[in-house]
Order: structure tokens, then sequence, then C-alpha cells
């Protein structure tokens, strides 16, 4: 039985999988967001209730109207259709993000 991209059940078994969490080490963890400050938001708008120690659900409209001040959103609308195509078939993608350094890494693993 294969699995996806070929993968055998003997490379799983074996630990040689190139699709497991572990082969992400080999390379390190990738990933795209956008920082999203929403106490600060809260805080400008007088929004009530919002305690970053306990739980609190933070709706989709609320994540969009933070994001749309957060000149991220801004940032991209200004460029022209010719800059966005360029933009999205970079690779890698050129965006802002945290550092590749060591303590960076150490930072993020022991936090």
């Amino acid at each position: 039985m294969d699995f996806y991209n070929g993968v055998t059940a003997e490379q799983i078994q074996s630990g040689a999988s190139p699709i497991g969490i572990e082969a992400w080490s080999n390379q390190g963890i990738v990933g795209r967001g956008v920082l999203i400050d929403f106490a600060s938001y809260a805080k400008r708008h007088s929004i009530t209730g919002y305690d970053a120690a306990a739980r609190p659900e933070i709706s989709l409209e609320l994540i969009k109207a933070v994001a749309s001040e957060s000149g991220f959103v801004a940032a991209c609308q200004n460029k022209s259709f010719a800059e966005q195509e360029i933009i999205s078939h970079q690779s890698p993608g050129q965006y802002p993000g945290v550092s590749g350094s060591p303590e960076m890494a150490a930072w993020l693993w022991d936090s």
C-alpha cells in the first residue's frame, strides 16, 4: 500500500518517510502568517472583556478589522497587478518575518 506521494509503509515504519512531521526537522518549519495585535486594537477601540490570560474568542470579523489597520492589507492592495503577480510567484516568497537566527530558534523552542 502506498501513501501520499508514493511513500510506502516500509518507509514509514523504518523512519525514512519524507512525509512525516519528523522530516521537517531536516530543513526547519516554515509557515506563513500575519501578526495580529488584538490587545492594542481592543484598547484603541474600547473593547472590554479581553483577557490575554484567559481564552477569549476573537471573531473572524474582528481579525479582519485588526488586519485592515495593520498596514499589511494596504501594502498588498497598493501594489499593481503586475507587482502582485511577481510577488505571488516568488519562491521562496519575500515577506516580513522573524529572524532565522539561532537565538530566535532557541527562544521559539523554549517559549
